[in-house]
């Protein structure tokens, strides 16, 4: 390390502190400051730029630590700036800011996911809807990044949801709404028939009735709009052999 003669160098406490961190001390000529130019520059460089800096209500140290950090991320003669060479990366500042966005290294190494879903597929997402899982319908609209995406649902509201809490759907907004039942018909017995419910709802709606008729269709046409049709096997089934002596009858 090349200094001048000044006190704080020349003190008992720095010349131990030199030998213990394995630093070899040099002095320069007295009253030629040109032997240290190079130290005697950058400290020119920093009263300039305080100077500069003067009318800016800032303390001291965070004037210096703006200094420092537009120092380093200033390029040198061969091209790079003192932080790229010591962190092997270009560090940003504001002034990145008024560039186009660059592509990082990470990100060229990024392998492509498994599943994907396009823009304008339909999914059905996931919600929580008293701390148990619920799906409902609609279409992906905008992918946000990688794994995020805005899905425009079938009731004209849109959520943002994970890749994981989406899955895709075959079902058209048109079949869902063409599959939900009236008031009139009754439904196969495959799709879950309730003789008692359409008991309570085939008598004609009176004044006195009429709100809470409404409010029970209501629900059975979101039951059956979102709820899985139950499919069960119609395959015989026979009795295990070790009952074939018992009347089963």
């Amino acid at each position: 390390m090349v200094s001048d003669n000044a006190a704080i160098f020349t003190s008992q406490e720095f010349k131990y502190f030199c030998p213990m961190n394995g630093i070899k001390q040099k002095f320069i000529a007295p009253g030629h400051q040109a032997t240290n130019g190079l130290a005697e520059r950058n400290v020119q460089t920093l009263k300039d730029i305080l100077k500069l800096m003067s009318t800016e209500n800032l303390p001291i140290h965070l004037k210096v630590q703006r200094i420092f950090f537009r120092y380093r991320a200033t390029p040198l003669a061969n091209g790079k700036s003192p932080a790229e060479m010591y962190l092997k990366r270009h560090i940003r500042i504001k002034l990145d800011a008024m560039f186009p966005h660059y592509e990082m290294a990470s990100e060229q190494k990024i392998k492509p996911r498994t599943r994907i879903i396009k823009e304008g597929e339909r999914v059905r997402t996931k919600f929580f809807v008293n701390n148990k899982p619920n799906w409902k319908l609609g279409v992906i609209t905008q992918q946000l990044g990688h794994l995020h995406y805005i899905v425009k649902l079938d009731e004209e509201r849109e959520v943002k949801r994970h890749i994981n809490q989406m899955q895709k759907s075959a079902i058209q907004k048109e079949e869902v709404i063409s599959n939900a039942p009236t008031s009139n018909s009754k439904p196969s017995l495959s799709e879950d028939y309730n003789p008692d419910y359409y008991e309570f709802i085939n008598p004609p709606i009176t004044q006195t009735n009429r709100l809470t008729t409404d409010r029970d269709l209501g629900d059975y046409y979101q039951q059956q709009r979102f709820s899985p049709r139950i499919r069960r096997s119609a395959r015989f089934r026979r009795p295990p052999a070790y009952l074939q002596d018992c009347d089963l009858s």
